[in-house]
């Protein structure tokens, strides 16, 4: 395929809907070390920044906190076994990757642990679509979304391309790197979210992923 255009996806939140797994695992780690856990919605606005950055901001402390690490390390061991089995694919994002992907190279850049993001990609049968994912290895306390956008648009090796994200941190990668970026409504942040942090374009459904890319990067050709 000859292209020179590639679209970036985030993964929690706009190509997988982990919000089951990973705040049953979030409240199941806080309760093991002693804290009550938040609400249902205080722990769904978790997903997005990295784990040590989200767990901290939870408890009130600082990332390389021992006992943020102590909680970090009790969600991965409840969450690690059974994510994949508790994770789906939002309904109709596979069918507009796929079209993406007859016209543009296709990557996932997250916060989510390589070794977490991988498996994942595979489960939700998207691995052959995807040309490159960029996440973080080993346990980073504080990673940039700005380095995995970076990390996957130099590994797509293309002239332009747009990020698609449901999180400031997703847009603001996005315009680090000199990208557009399209926000989607089915994921964790709100319209109010995604506008200010700068979204050139909004969209409801997956299926309105094919016409946004090919209308933004026309407009930034």
């Amino acid at each position: 395929m000859s292209v020179s255009t590639g679209v970036i996806f985030d993964l929690d939140g706009v190509l997988a809907d982990s919000r089951a797994a990973i705040t049953s695992s979030l409240r199941a780690a806080l309760e093991s070390r002693g804290h009550v856990a938040p609400s249902e919605a205080r722990l769904t606005f978790c997903i997005g920044p990295p784990p040590f950055v989200a767990i901290g901001d939870l408890l009130g402390l600082a990332p390389d906190h021992p006992e943020v690490a102590a909680v970090v390390a009790a969600y991965r061991a409840d969450y690690g076994p059974t994510y994949l089995d508790r994770t789906t694919a939002f309904p109709g994002i596979t069918d507009a990757v796929a079209e993406l992907a007859t016209q543009h190279w296709i990557a996932v850049a997250t916060s989510k642990p390589y070794r977490y993001a991988m498996p994942l990609i595979e489960r939700l049968g998207l691995a052959e679509l995807v040309q490159h994912v960029a996440g973080p290895h080993g346990d980073k306390q504080q990673s940039s979304k700005a380095e995995e956008v970076a990390e996957a648009f130099a590994a797509l090796n293309v002239d332009r391309a747009v990020m698609v994200g449901d999180r400031r941190f997703d847009l603001e990668g996005a315009a680090a790197n000199g990208l557009p970026s399209i926000g989607v409504l089915w994921g964790i942040g709100d319209r109010a979210e995604l506008t200010d942090a700068g979204a050139d374009r909004l969209i409801e459904r997956p299926d309105q992923l094919p016409d946004a890319v090919t209308e933004l990067l026309a407009a930034t050709a």
